[in-house]
């Protein structure tokens, strides 16, 4: 199985001290984690301010190494995205 996740989840699985941490290593070891382009930006700035430079790269040596799945975006994905803001343009969000 695997499972898109964000930077919460990425964060509890880097910080030994975050309270959901062994709960993400437990559900690490039952399904494959997709690491969205979207939400490394984020996770790169998290990281290296509450964890240090070396968590955030080893994540990224982590990630080139294929131990997380990247989920990149194409063309299509942005005329899609684009199709649902103006769609649900009246919704607040």
């Amino acid at each position: 199985m695997r499972a898109l996740t964000d930077t919460s989840g990425i964060i509890a699985l880097l910080d030994r001290s975050d309270k959901h941490h062994q709960d993400v290593v437990k559900l690490l070891q039952t399904i494959e984690f997709v690491v969205p382009i979207s939400v490394l930006p984020e996770v790169d700035y998290m990281v290296t301010k509450y964890l240090g430079e070396q968590v955030s790269r080893v994540f990224l040596e982590d990630i080139s190494n294929q131990k997380f799945s990247y989920l990149t975006l194409d063309n299509m994905d942005i005329k899609q995205t684009a199709k649902f803001m103006k769609m649900y343009a009246d919704i607040p969000i």
